[in-house]
């Protein structure tokens, strides 16, 4: 995934300050001076707004605010993508705001010269047991699974696909189908593939996880599509 850097642009000319409409940009996930992940927009054009004490705050990756959930997983799913987002420029107010100016999104929305990806276009499919791709793939995770689970695994659970994507969600079970703590801890586990020049490839398997981590960092790390990890 490309990462975007915030860098903040401190210009002595006039600039127009932003009241309400639309901004336009590459969506993504950015960090912050101090490291902290967010989400937002490296924009077209630098978002200005007046400060209540008159000062002038500026961004060009502001932190988008106010989706609700359904409109947020929309938007991580065209990570990377150009976009239009409705709404209004607000001051950082709480210690969870990354930007010194944030946009209040209303809706966002592919910008007209953001071509759909194979991807959006695609639907997810299961991956049927006993196929020769799902053993391919698992025989690709094995080794890494082993590795953590220190003992030999066999894998339980749901497979499917989307595009050159595929995404297991499940156990690691012994030679009797039986669930493996890992680390006295956890039996589930989660492994992403990508097929890159024709030939598949392990992203990550989190065996033994107790948590669903690779929501985000999958994301973030690899751009995979949320319809994916949804299953949808």
């Amino acid at each position: 995934m490309v990462r975007w850097l915030p860098v903040f642009l401190f210009v002595a000319v006039l600039i127009h300050t932003v009241s309400a409409g639309e901004i336009t940009g590459r969506i993504g996930f950015f960090r912050d001076e101090e490291g902290a992940k967010y989400f937002g927009v490296a924009v077209d054009q630098t978002l200005v707004l007046k400060s209540a004490d008159g000062g002038m705050l500026r961004s060009d990756f502001p932190q988008l605010a106010g989706l609700d959930q359904k409109k947020y997983e929309q938007a991580v799913n065209w990570n990377g993508r150009r976009v239009r987002v409705s709404g209004e420029p607000m001051e950082r107010h709480t210690v969870h705001h990354s930007t010194p100016v944030l946009w209040l999104a209303r809706e966002v929305k592919l910008a007209d010269d953001a071509k759909p990806s194979a991807a959006a276009t695609q639907r997810v499919e299961e991956v049927p047991r006993g196929s020769a791709l799902r053993a391919e793939l698992f025989d690709l995770a094995r080794p890494e699974a082993e590795a953590i689970a220190g003992q030999p695994v066999k894998f339980a659970g749901r497979m499917v696909r989307l595009g050159d994507w595929v995404y297991f969600n499940g156990n690691v079970v012994d030679s009797k189908g039986r669930k493996i703590m890992v680390r006295d801890l956890a039996s589930d586990t989660v492994v992403l593939w990508k097929r890159e020049s024709g030939r598949w490839k392990l992203l990550d398997a989190g065996v033994g996880a107790t948590d669903a981590y690779h929501y985000d960092y999958w994301t973030e790390k690899f751009g995979t599509p949320l319809r994916l990890l949804r299953g949808e």
